[in-house]
């Protein structure tokens, strides 16, 4: 079915659709609008064509220094990206091989944390910062094409995209509590007691 039939509301040959057949114009513009992500998802169909998602290149690293010296022992910091090449998302109308990519794009992160003791008691605070460089442009993940009317050539665009979320700081506090006495970290060892019976002399005996 031609493109002009659907969104006019016309059969294959281009009759009218009359009665229960008949196409409302609301309807007949939702098929305008969706009948060409249809078409591009068929002509993107070919052998040896790359699958839509694919990054020209991705890569991850992450690296932990923890800082020597007795005044700043226990005391760490962190950092990494996360590296996101070109990806594809779609190819120009009737050109399978004719790619359409979004923009590369990346997130940074890191930490810094302090492990000490307070009354025997292992603690560790760590301040951590998502999306460091604040990185706030957004991510397309597809494309629909588009045509002005019957006689505009067909165009493919960007669309549905999203953003990363926004730079972002979390301070957590960790402490473990074991049960184990302060002083020089022994357990507590409790038993019970069974009450003590005094014999006619006087002494001590157990019941």
């Amino acid at each position: 079915m031609k493109w002009e039939n659907a969104a006019k509301g016309l059969d294959i040959n281009g009759s009218p659709l009359t009665g229960t057949n008949a196409i409302s114009p609301a309807s007949q513009a939702s098929i305008a609008n969706q009948l060409p992500a249809v078409y591009d998802l068929i002509t993107g169909a070919a052998e040896g064509r790359t699958l839509d998602g694919t990054h020209k290149y991705r890569a991850n690293f992450f690296g932990v220094l923890e800082l020597p010296g007795e005044w700043i022992k226990g005391l760490s910091a962190g950092g990494g990206a996360n590296l996101y090449g070109r990806r594809q998302i779609g190819n120009q109308p009737n050109q399978a091989y004719n790619y359409v990519y979004n923009e590369a794009s990346y997130t940074a992160s890191g930490f810094l944390a302090y492990k000490f003791k307070l009354r025997h008691k292992p603690v560790s605070v760590q301040l951590n910062v998502e999306n460091l460089m604040d990185w706030n442009r957004p991510v397309c993940s597809s494309t629909t094409i588009y045509q002005k009317d019957t006689a505009s050539p067909l165009a493919t665009y960007r669309n549905a995209y999203n953003y990363v979320a926004p730079r972002n700081f979390v301070l957590t506090m960790n402490s473990t509590f074991d049960g184990r006495a302060d002083s020089g970290g022994a357990a507590t060892n409790c038993r019970s007691v069974r009450p003590v019976q005094r014999s006619a002399g006087g002494a001590s005996a157990p019941p």
